[in-house]
């Protein structure tokens, strides 16, 4: 079983140490910049799912929208310094601030609807922010905090800097979380008014994506590919197919024991096929949880009439039985 990643999916060394020579220097000054802000005035969106769920999709959709901010590729790389990052990015892309044509060349540009295992190409395209998170929640190998363990978790820092961020941009932040998936309540408790949009997925069609995405990633669909649930280490002894099927379930069985505890006016089930035939419904039932949590998204939809789904089975009949009979067993 190999663990070593394919080429195109190496991290670049020295870009990293680079990154974190600047982002060092500038938490700095972002400690005493944030000083100012408190916790963020508006709702903010998580989308929360499982990996290969459409969640990429559906942060480009909500990033074109032009009601949301984002975090973007650019910004992803001030994750100590999101606030002065995010004026950064202000200054060298928003045309307003172009004087007499200096940075015409940087102006900015809406996302575009293509990705490559949830990575988007362009400074301005939405991007995970996962150094971001890490940040604050210091996962180790299970991608769930304890309560115990979120005890001493920043939560000043952490509301200082989303609530600069709102001020730089005067939108709602709107984040691709699934990062967050185990630990929705907690951010529930210190963000009042934030909504989640849980997307899911045909269990066939999550499953081979992520099948595939094993295979793209590290070249075997033998080694774990993204988040681990609380039951990593029993799935680890199953099959590939046992094992991303259990992925699959227990992630979205946490996500659902944990919404159903909150109030329906923060979170919104979206199923992906829904989602590709009719976006326009789905903008407007957001509009709707976004009301009720105290912002107007008042204008009409003016975004795709539809996306293409992937619905092509390229699995065997016994690989199906095999990823079913999981399931089945999963259930019980």
């Amino acid at each position: 079983m190999t663990s070593e990643r394919m080429d195109l999916f190496k991290k670049n060394q020295e870009l990293e140490q680079w990154l974190n020579l600047l982002n060092n220097h500038l938490e700095i000054s972002e400690k005493t910049a944030i000083s100012e802000f408190t916790k963020p005035n508006l709702p903010l969106v998580f989308i929360v799912g499982c990996p290969r769920s459409g969640s990429t999709v559906l942060h480009q959709w909500l990033a074109n929208l032009g009601v949301f901010a984002y975090p973007t590729n650019l910004l992803s790389r001030f994750y100590q310094a999101p606030y002065l990052g995010a004026i950064i990015q202000e200054l060298i892309t928003n045309p307003k601030f172009d004087y007499q044509g200096e940075l015409f060349d940087l102006k900015q540009n809406g996302s575009t609807y293509s990705s490559l295992l949830g990575k988007t190409k362009g400074a301005l395209s939405p991007h995970g922010f996962h150094s971001f998170w890490r940040r604050f929640f210091h996962y180790t190998e299970i991608q769930f905090l304890t309560d115990e363990e979120l005890v001493d978790f920043d939560k000043v820092t952490f509301l200082s800097e989303l609530a600069a961020m709102e001020h730089v941009f005067k939108k709602p932040l709107a984040f691709k979380s699934l990062f967050l998936s185990w630990n929705i309540s907690f951010i529930h408790q210190i963000l009042s008014n934030a909504v989640f949009l849980y997307i899911s997925r045909d269990p066939i069609y999550n499953t081979q994506s992520l099948l595939q995405a094993r295979m793209d990633y590290y070249g075997s669909i033998e080694t774990w590919y993204s988040y681990k649930p609380l039951e990593y280490h029993e799935l680890q002894l199953l099959d590939p197919y046992s094992q991303v099927a259990g992925q699959i379930f227990y992630m979205n069985k946490a996500i659902k024991d944990q919404l159903s505890s909150i109030n329906e006016r923060h979170w919104l089930n979206i199923d992906y096929s829904i989602f590709c035939r009719f976006p326009e419904s789905i903008y407007y039932q957001l509009t709707q949880k976004m009301k009720m949590n105290g912002f107007e998204m008042d204008q009409a939809y003016e975004g795709p009439g539809e996306f293409t789904e992937s619905s092509k089975i390229s699995l065997s009949k016994n690989e199906i039985q095999a990823i079913e009979n999981a399931f089945s067993i999963f259930e019980k």
